[in-house]
């Protein structure tokens, strides 16, 4: 089985449950979904998910890093303009989280699209 990680930005503590470590508490899911509920829509989508999964069986390794991917990243996060339909990248856990926490920086302050 493949280790997990807590999903918080620079935080790599490896967990067994859940999604965050003890550290760092409870999922953000819902507070993301409240913030941007149309990207929470296009993550649920089925069409998204067989995406991800065939996309993850064609490219198992990590763009960054060459571990082992667990997570399918638009190259062009969304919050900086990339679209669900845009180029991806197979990444590992610690990995999509750095990157995800340095889109995140950039997109502050971004006007929405």
């Amino acid at each position: 089985m493949r280790p997990k990680y807590c999903m918080t930005p620079r935080c790599f503590e490896v967990i067994e449950y859940g999604q965050r470590c003890k550290k760092h508490g409870g999922s953000n899911w819902s507070k993301y979904k409240h913030e941007h509920p149309e990207r929470a829509l296009a993550y649920a989508n089925p069409r998204w998910k067989a995406r991800r999964e065939a996309w993850l069986a064609e490219h198992p390794s990590c763009a960054a890093c060459g571990q082992k991917a667990s997570d399918v990243d638009h190259v062009l996060a969304i919050g900086l303009g990339g679209t669900f339909d845009g180029p991806v990248q197979s990444l590992c856990r610690p990995c999509h989280l750095r990157k995800t926490a340095e889109d995140s920086k950039k997109s502050k302050g971004r006007r929405p699209r």
